[in-house]
């Protein structure tokens, strides 16, 4: 898949993934972090089916491949 967020090349994402929080929790994601008003971009066909914000002001989008197997 692309990266997608605009303007973001694939060696310039750090794995997160599988990294140690805080209270014992293990991250399950890769944390691509732009400045606000970056554009964010379709990786593949899909819908989207949650978007959350958190105390930090960031923004998740989960989205469905269109299969339904894949969270994106």
């Amino acid at each position: 898949l692309m990266v997608p967020v605009d303007g973001v090349r694939r060696e310039q994402v750090r794995d997160t993934f599988n990294e140690a929080r805080s209270g014992g929790r293990t991250h399950r994601a890769i944390d691509i972090l732009v400045p606000r008003g970056t554009l964010v971009l379709a990786a593949d066909d899909g819908i989207v089916f949650k978007v959350r914000e958190n105390r930090a002001g960031g923004r998740t989008v989960y989205m469905l491949d269109p299969a339904r197997r894949l969270v994106y």
